[in-house]
């Protein structure tokens, strides 16, 4: 969030299908928009209740690189960001690696121009 302000940035996309992500970051309170991005029916209506979020529902995405562009893009779509704003995405992609996943670990963070 702290980098979200000194970049003065439009707001923050949190990719997400449990909401974890979107929770956590609603938590801090950032001046800008949280856009929640989810495929998931429930995590999209329990979204409506966190601070600051705005749900929006998204379709499933196989690839890391897909779900962050595709999330900025419904952004753009939902004239949520438009182009020359500066957004902050961030998301917590489950790693092959480990076996037990905490909730609401950001693992990704990603500084965007939009086109």
């Amino acid at each position: 969030m702290t980098t979200a302000g000194s970049l003065n940035a439009k707001c923050i996309i949190t990719p997400t299908v449990s909401g974890a992500t979107a929770r956590v970051v609603s938590k801090f309170k950032p001046p800008m928009d949280i856009i929640g991005v989810t495929p998931n029916e429930e995590t999209l209506r329990r979204m409506q209740i966190y601070w600051g979020v705005r749900p929006l529902k998204s379709i499933e995405f196989q690839t890391t690189e897909d779900i962050c562009s595709g999330a900025i893009d419904l952004a753009c779509a939902k004239q949520m960001a438009e182009s020359g704003d500066i957004i902050v995405l961030t998301a917590g992609i489950p790693s092959p690696n480990v076996k037990a996943q905490r909730e609401g670990v950001s693992n990704i963070m990603q500084i965007a121009v939009v086109d």
